[in-house]
């Protein structure tokens, strides 16, 4: 009898050894939390290869993501424009579907795009040689266990040359379009031309080649389709992104080294862009322009046409100027000479200075050198009753289904497994 129990319990071992080999490369939720991919809601905005757009991407803060550089058909006003219509980031995902359904129940959390920095060099023509950008979401990412921010690397070379990429791909034979996150195994080269290839920068990028560890793997072959700004991962850290240049997915495969762009990810994610140390590193574009009139500025220039309309007929008396602290006097172009009363030969009876308050004139500073909405305002600080709802209004058109999925893949065939076990064993029984 204990025999029969022993053999019953072997197979159903053996199964369940058979089911989780064949989907090892397959990733399960949190254990890559930083793991992100951006993508339209508008199903018609297509890459360059015609294929719905997707890109990979890193969470390195919990309102900033780093990726590759977006291509010039889908951006507005030339090659560093902002991208066109609603883009969003999701996190927390391991499986996309064809209508990219976001999936709640499993912790995905999606936020919209408001800002993208990228290498004030960037050229549309030549983007491989600066294939990396910033992107600002509108509010943070909620940190949880499917959720986190990544580890970056700082180092340019590794004594470990084993690392791994993690992509969305399609399994081999799957009809659907559905795509798993998967991990894939690579094999740092030596960088040089020769070994890298003709479009490889030296001083910014690494490559690596397909791993024999890959060889029985189950996925699409044009896995590198729609991954670029994915990581590369080396000793447990994001050592860099992918940078896939039009070879149909042939090796070598080329990467941006984060710490090459260490100063670029410290200007843009310090908002410094615009300052004299860091504007010959980073260009910024944002999806709201700076508003260009304010409430403080109209009341100044209200003021001034009415001094303007004043001096046409009576001269400016200054005297008797308030304290400084309270208030300054408007420069009226052009100057006018001080009288008193006495020297006055008008019948008029003399005008008034105006005056205008320190706190008139002083423009209010705000992040990222524009004023937002009050409504978007109350959106961040989280003062508004429905805090996860999307801003724009094409994201709130977007039909975003939640469903449930299935606890995965690797879970239903260990069940199937048991099943068959417990099945033999009432049969030898």
């Amino acid at each position: 009898m204990k025999t029969k129990i022993l053999i019953a319990l072997c197979f159903a071992l053996t199964l369940c050894v058979e089911v989780n080999a064949e989907g090892e490369q397959e990733v399960r939720r949190g254990l890559f939390p930083y793991m992100a991919f951006l993508y339209y809601p508008d199903e018609s905005v297509v890459d360059g290869t015609g294929a719905r757009f997707l890109r990979g991407a890193v969470l390195i803060r919990p309102d900033w993501l780093v990726t590759s550089a977006v291509g010039p058909s889908i951006l507005t006003d030339g090659p560093n424009g902002f991208p066109r219509k609603t883009l969003l980031a999701r996190l927390g995902a391991v499986t996309i579907d064809a209508n990219f359904t976001l999936n709640e129940d499993e912790d995905e959390q999606e936020r919209e795009v408001i800002q993208v920095v990228r290498p004030y060099n960037h050229s549309a023509t030549q983007w491989w040689r600066t294939d990396i950008s910033l992107m600002k979401v509108l509010l943070a990412f909620n940190m949880t266990s499917a959720v986190g921010i990544s580890n970056l690397s700082p180092k340019r070379e590794y004594q470990e040359k084993t690392c791994i990429i993690l992509v969305y791909a399609k399994s081999s034979g799957n009809r659907t379009d559905e795509r798993n996150l998967m991990q894939l195994t690579v094999e740092l080269l030596p960088p040089s031309i020769q070994n890298c290839g003709s479009h490889f920068i030296g001083t910014t990028m690494t490559c690596a080649a397909d791993s024999d560890e890959n060889k029985n793997a189950n996925y699409d072959e044009n896995f590198c389709q729609g991954n670029s700004g994915g990581p590369l991962i080396c000793e447990n850290d994001v050592a860099g992104i992918q940078t896939y240049i039009d070879n149909d997915c042939k090796q070598p495969h080329l990467y941006q080294l984060l710490s090459a762009w260490d100063n670029f990810i410290t200007c843009g994610i310090e908002d410094k862009c615009h300052e004299e140390q860091c504007s010959h590193i980073c260009d910024v574009a944002n999806k709201d322009p700076p508003e260009t009139t304010s409430e403080t500025s109209s009341t100044v220039t209200e003021d001034t046409r009415l001094i303007e309309t004043s001096t046409a007929a009576v001269p400016i008396v200054t005297s008797a100027v308030p304290t400084k602290e309270e208030t300054k006097p408007v420069t009226l172009p052009p100057p006018t000479t001080t009288v008193t009363p006495e020297d006055t030969t008008t019948d008029a009876p003399p005008t008034p200075t105006y005056y205008v308050s320190e706190t008139e004139v002083t423009e209010t500073k705000s992040w990222p050198n524009e004023k937002y909405s009050n409504e978007r305002k109350k959106l961040e600080q989280g003062d508004l009753d429905n805090t996860d709802r999307k801003p724009s209004v094409e994201a709130q058109h977007h039909d975003v289904k939640v469903k449930v999925r299935s606890a995965g893949r690797s879970n239903v065939s260990n069940t199937l497994t048991l099943f068959f076990g417990f099945f033999i064993l009432a049969c030898l029984i």
